[in-house]
């Protein structure tokens, strides 16, 4: 089985760069994939995943019909062999993987890179991450976290199949089209964002492929249980649509001031005791980096936030603005409570601060404005966006509707009574002009103005 393994691999570099080609295709290939999809949760992919599944499965399955042969991981240590003996010395060896932002499987797919970097004769270059994501499930900072694993671990990382599926809200239609390609637009600024924060860091990652051109030829279209060809949902995961015109997500790479607001909902769970419950939403803008969770009870809002920030500077703080009445006028005074960098707690690489807003009345399906505000010496993140426009919010139940005015971002939401202590979206800002506060609405409707401030909204579920 090697002799046919390195026969086949040989004869693949042979035809593209031996002297049969004749020069044919030089200059067209930087880099190769080797071995694809040959982890599955913290292991190898093995040949008993799936007792049901055949083979020969027309795919790859979950089972692998290589695993079925050497019965090891030999054939993939054997195929870098392979490919470094027989490759130009120029042309980068890859592996390539799904579902990496997973910890479990980054940790499998860090094993795999390590036990082929640590053989003989082997030559590993670099880790491509197919990069399909949902809107529903994707966090700019968890993509972080394992691409800096990667890139260690292989030296270089690139995206290889970016695409974004579309959120369970999305119906195809006029009336929520516009929202949908916001939300993906600001997804790939986020994680735009995140790669340019991994190479500031020092992390290589090189390149950037989005899995199609225009939106009817995408895989998710057609693909049997992963996209809308198997549950009727609709997609629109890539830059341009049919007619080759640029959408949104194509402008967060280009030139992320046109982008129109992103509206995100966001869940506030009942406080309990000391215990810190809820989703965490991220803060990535302007180099800074922080998360935070929303909790309430009768006597207020509780923001934690936690701020990734080694050096410590005197105009480090935290600030969250509150408008507890949800008016919709812009010439309201917001609640706000500030936490100092020396008030707050410190963490490794950096601080967390547990804000207290003063609140009456606050109770399940309860909708108030609120924004999150991180200052890290002469930068400033907000938990809203910063593209000087505004729109309105929806919740889960209720449809999203435009209205746009100079500087104002409206919001609604509505709660449940329902045992939940998480929920919502990961958001992120914009870069921009001069800051005012944002808002997060907890429930009922906000309008709060600003003179030509970047402000992003988020939608509150109050939770019992």
């Amino acid at each position: 089985m090697n002799r046919r393994l390195e026969w086949f691999i040989s004869s693949v570099f042979d035809h593209y760069f031996g002297e049969a080609a004749n020069g044919k295709y030089d200059g067209l290939f930087y880099g190769w994939d080797v071995v694809n999809e040959a982890v599955i949760g913290n292991s190898y992919r093995t040949d008993t995943v799936s007792a049901a599944e055949s083979l020969d499965e027309i795919r790859h399955g979950n089972n692998s019909s290589w695993w079925h042969v050497y019965k090891s991981n030999e054939f993939i240590i054997n195929a870098f062999r392979y490919a470094n003996q027989y490759a130009p010395k120029n042309v980068e060896l890859y592996y390539n993987d799904f579902g990496e932002t997973d910890n479990t499987k980054c940790e499998g797919i860090v094993k795999l890179i390590n036990d082929v970097k640590a053989a003989d004769g082997t030559r590993l270059d670099a880790f491509g991450m197919q990069a399909h994501y949902s809107v529903d499930s994707f966090s700019a900072t968890q993509f972080k976290t394992v691409a800096e694993k990667y890139a260690k671990a292989a030296g270089k990382v690139q995206l290889t199949e970016l695409d974004f599926k579309s959120s369970a809200s999305y119906t195809s239609g006029m009336a929520t089209k516009e929202s949908e390609y916001t939300k993906i637009a600001y997804c790939h600024k986020q994680l735009f964002d995140a790669i340019k924060g991994l190479k500031a860091d020092g992390s290589n990652v090189s390149g950037l492929t989005v899995w199609g051109v225009i939106e009817p030829n995408s895989w998710l279209h057609e693909q049997s249980g992963v996209g809308g060809g198997a549950d009727g949902s609709a997609q629109c995961p890539l830059l341009f649509d049919g007619n080759y015109k640029a959408k949104p997500a194509y402008w967060a790479y280009v030139d992320a001031s046109r982008l129109q607001p992103s509206i995100q909902d966001v869940v506030a769970a009942e406080k309990k005791g000391d215990a810190v419950t809820g989703k965490t939403y991220s803060i990535m803008q302007n180099d800074i980096t922080a998360s935070f969770i929303s909790m309430w009870d009768k006597d207020g809002l509780t923001v934690q936030v936690t701020v990734e920030d080694a050096v410590k500077d005197d105009n480090d703080a935290v600030a969250v603005y509150v408008d507890s009445a949800n008016s919709g006028k812009d010439d309201i005074t917001p609640v706000t409570v500030t936490v100092k960098r020396s008030e707050a707690a410190e963490v490794e690489n950096g601080y967390q601060a547990t804000i207290k807003v003063p609140l009456s009345g606050l109770s399940v399906a309860k909708v108030i404005g609120m924004d999150v505000v991180v200052t890290n010496g002469d930068k400033t993140a907000k938990s809203g966006n910063s593209s000087g426009k505004n729109g309105s919010g929806e919740t889960a139940k209720q449809e999203r509707k435009a209205q746009e005015q100079p500087s104002v971002w409206q919001d609604t939401a509505e709660t449940t009574g329902k045992e939940k202590t998480e929920g919502g979206e990961e958001t992120e800002e914009k870069t921009g002009g001069p800051l005012l506060p944002g808002f997060i609405t907890l429930c009922i409707v906000l309008l709060l103005a600003g003179s030509i401030c970047l402000i992003r909204d988020n939608n509150i579920d109050l939770k019992k």
